[in-house]
C-alpha cells in the first residue's frame, strides 16, 4: 500500500490518496531539506588542516624525483632506507658498485657517490614537502574567512620538481 504525508507531515499508509495529503515526492518538493549552516571559521580551518594532513601524507607515500644519476627514483621514507642501507653495505665491504632498483622497477647500477647524492636529493625532496606543509598550514591559520581558508591551494605538484 502506498503511503502519503498529512499536512504535519505524518507518513500514513492509504490506499488512495485522501485530501490534503501528499504523495512523498509532493511532500519533498513542497518542504525541501534546508540547506546546511556554512562552516564557522574554526570548522573550516579544521576541515582544511585535516585535508591538508591527507594530502601531506599521500604526497609523502607516492614521492618520486629525477635523481642525478639520470633515472626518476622512489623518494619516500622506504626509499631512503632502502639507499642508507647500500651505502653502509658498499662502505662495510668495499664493493665498487651495486644494482638499484628505479622509481619504474628497472635496475641500474650505481656507485657509491650516485647512492650519496641520491640520499641527499631524497632528503632534499622530504624537506621541500614539510616546507610546502608548513607553508599551507600558516596559510590556513592566518585567513580571516571562511572564504580565505577554502581559496588555500592544499596541493604538493611540482614539490621537489
Amino acid at each position: 500500500m502506498p503511503t502519503f504525508f498529512s499536512p504535519d507531515g505524518n507518513p500514513e499508509i492509504w490506499d488512495e490518496c485522501p485530501d490534503g495529503y501528499l504523495s512523498p515526492e509532493e511532500w519533498a518538493a513542497a518542504h525541501p531539506a534546508p540547506e546546511p549552516e556554512p562552516p564557522t571559521l574554526d570548522e573550516a580551518r579544521t576541515e582544511a588542516l585535516a585535508r591538508l594532513a591527507a594530502a601531506f601524507l599521500a604526497a609523502e607515500a607516492a614521492g618520486r624525483l629525477m635523481s642525478s644519476a639520470g633515472f626518476v627514483i622512489d623518494a619516500t621514507e622506504r626509499s631512503n632506507r632502502d639507499i642508507e642501507g647500500l651505502i653502509t653495505s658498499m662502505e662495510a665491504t668495499g664493493a665498487p658498485e651495486a644494482a638499484f632498483c628505479a622509481a619504474d622497477n628497472s635496475f641500474h647500477t650505481v656507485t657509491l657517490e650516485q647512492l650519496r647524492a641520491m640520499r641527499l636529493e631524497v632528503i632534499a625532496y622530504g624537506q621541500a614537502l614539510y616546507a610546502r606543509k608548513w607553508e599551507v598550514r600558516t596559510a590556513i591559520e592566518r585567513a580571516g574567512s571562511v572564504a580565505e581558508v577554502q581559496a588555500v591551494d592544499i596541493s604538493f605538484e611540482g614539490v621537489g620538481a
